[in-house]
């Protein structure tokens, strides 16, 4: 399980995602969330 309280553009949850781990991640800003969101969907 990967956890990431500041996840910025997503990298961690990307390598996460892509050795099959478990993640979790949050962010305050509601740009990076949405950015990230998208980036995780192209994984």
């Amino acid at each position: 399980m990967v956890i990431e309280p500041f996840f910025g553009s997503g990298s961690t949850l990307v390598a996460a995602s892509n050795l099959n781990c478990e993640y979790l991640g949050c962010d305050a800003s509601p740009s990076t969330h949405a950015y990230s969101i998208e980036r995780q969907s192209a994984v």
